[in-house]
């Protein structure tokens, strides 16, 4: 091989070229001197015309007097496919050396997607896109090096770097047909954790192996390897067993507190409406709350009213809506209910007066289960990643599963095992998706004859599983109010960063012909408290004085 040969790459070819189309480990096309039809080659060892024009000729054509150390300029190309539409979007990057980088959409669907680099691949030009083996490593110029080494390969590359990872809706769609996955994490632990979420998010079907990063210095990725051993990395890889590094994926990895100090904790998504505060919150960024009650009392108007509240303080650049005696994080909604069709619950909107937040909350009509059991293991059902795909690229802020029993489908509520895997996974969504999860479930007989004691209901609050209330950070329970048919009583009876004990009476409110249309305050100075101590108040035990104050550092004066 001549020095120039060994000047020049296969990648400076193909990065001149795009338009060579691949066949087996081989790019082809017209050569650049004669012009012939399909004579030109370029392969592992460099570029040739089958017509015998000298390399000199080729160069020269091509290069013209200089021989590129790189190419002069890269053009990369980022895909994500976007659920439940099947949408695809390509965002394009222009790097040329000594400019500032240009970069612009060839393709971008219409609102309400909302995309984030996160969710993008990168696939190298000279890579097979359908192989059977994919190989994902992390950025461009770590998928372009493994791509020139084996171009018989299918190679991703995430786009974002150590920070985020593609969504599992992604890569089950940049992977599609692939047998084998291999991942090529950066040889640091942030690129380790990288891969890791990677490695949890893709499909249940290929078998998933690990290259072998010994020997690279902290940093480094594929692009810092020769061909040779990215080729031996890779095969060593391919000898792996499966079931092996299953185990790996899942292993979590400690750090010091303080790898954590710059990051805020979670923001309150539902919390108490007191002046001044942000104290009480029942549910936070990526936590799952409650909602629990006796069927027909309102607790579908009272969710609606709280997405209505999200909604329309984002239209109003508000920091925060309010409904029910609680405040709410601005953003859109994500409505998953089982009992009420789209068009139902927009005819609530229009009984409400609040068609104007309609375009802010997202609904599905019939929406499967989310959650399924299959031989007694249970697990996400088939469209779980569609939802949650959609969550992140409309940017909700509130998701709402109404009601819990209708999500899980035949997977048994009563059961610890199944509700703690479906909190947990609700929970890793929403902590990916930056938004709280309410779900609406049904109370106890019990629960309820407790709290019209003013008695603690406990778990029980929640029909099935203990799992249910112990697992949720928040916990809000609807009632009957004693004595008044017509209003209902709105209480925090768990929640894990601050007090319980407080709530609040909505009344029935109706349109003027008299139809039913939600629930509203009865007041402003009915945000109670305590609850508890209203009821004993009610039955003449309790006197003004004994109300709980609300104080300004979030301690509970009387429970915690």
């Amino acid at each position: 091989m001549t020095e120039q040969h060994e000047r020049l790459r296969p990648d400076d070819w193909l990065a001149a070229l795009p338009d060579l189309k691949k066949a087996g480990n081989e790019h082809h096309g017209p050569c650049p001197v004669c012009g012939g039809t399909d004579r030109f080659r370029v392969n592992d060892k460099g570029a040739f015309c089958r017509k015998g024009c000298s390399f000199q000729d080729l160069r020269k054509a091509v290069f013209g007097d200089s021989v590129p150390t790189q190419p002069p300029e890269k053009r990369y190309k980022h895909y994500n496919c976007e659920a439940p539409d099947g949408i695809t979007a390509v965002h394009v990057r222009l790097d040329t050396p000594g400019r500032p980088k240009q970069v612009w959409w060839e393709k971008k669907p219409s609102q309400p997607y909302e995309f984030k680099t996160g969710n993008f691949l990168y696939f190298p030009s000279s890579a097979d896109r359908e192989g059977n083996v994919a190989i994902i490593c992390e950025g461009e110029k770590d998928a372009d090096a493994l791509a020139s080494a084996l171009p018989e390969h299918r190679v991703i590359g995430t786009v974002t770097g150590a920070a985020t990872a593609p969504t599992s809706h992604t890569l089950a769609w940049g992977l599609s047909g692939a047998g084998r996955v291999i991942l090529w994490p950066d040889a640091d632990d942030p690129g380790l954790t990288h891969m890791r979420q990677v490695a949890q998010r893709l499909p249940h079907d290929p078998d998933v192996l690990w290259a072998n990063t010994d020997g690279l210095s902290d940093g480094q990725g594929a692009a810092d390897c020769t061909p040779d051993a990215r080729r031996r990395r890779v095969h060593e890889a391919t000898r792996q067993t499966a079931e092996q590094e299953a185990v790996d994926v899942d292993r979590p990895r400690m750090a010091p507190l303080s790898t954590w100090k710059d990051e805020p904790e979670p923001a309150p998504v539902l919390w108490r409406d007191a002046d001044g505060q942000h104290a009480d919150a029942v549910l936070s960024v990526g936590e799952v709350a409650l909602l629990s009650g006796e069927g027909g009392l309102g607790k579908s108007y009272v969710t609606l009213a709280l997405a209505v509240a999200g909604a329309l303080a984002a239209d109003l650049g508000k920091d925060y809506g309010e409904a029910c005696g609680l405040r709410v994080m601005p953003g859109p909604v994500a409505l998953v209910s089982y009992e009420d069709s789209p068009a139902r619950i927009y005819g609530r909107l229009r009984r409400m007066g609040q068609t104007a937040a309609a375009d802010r909350i997202h609904s599905l009509p019939n929406p499967p289960p989310l959650w399924t059991a299959d031989s007694g293991a249970s697990k996400q059902a088939d469209w779980w990643g569609d939802l949650w795909q959609y969550v992140r690229g409309v940017g909700a802020r509130l998701v709402i599963v109404d009601p819990a029993s209708a999500a899980l489908a035949d997977a048994d509520v009563s059961q610890t095992g199944p509700v703690r895997k479906f909190l947990r996974a609700l929970m890793l969504e929403a902590r990916q998706a930056e938004c709280g999860v309410l779900v609406v479930s049904h109370s106890t007989k019990a629960a309820r004859n407790a709290l019209r004691r003013g008695d603690d209901p406990g778990a029980g609050v929640v029909a099935g599983s203990a799992a249910w209330y112990d697992g949720a950070r928040g916990v809000l329970s609807l009632e009957e109010a004693p004595h008044n048919p017509g209003a209902r009583i709105l209480e925090c009876v768990k929640a894990n960063y601050g007090r319980k004990g407080w709530g609040t009476i909505l009344n029935k409110r109706t349109t003027d012909s008299g139809a039913f249309a939600g629930l509203e305050l009865e007041s402003d100075a009915n945000r109670l408290e305590r609850v508890k101590d209203w009821r004993g108040q009610t039955n003449g035990k309790v006197s003004d004085t004994d109300f709980a104050p609300v104080t300004r550092d979030g301690f509970n004066p009387y429970e915690q």
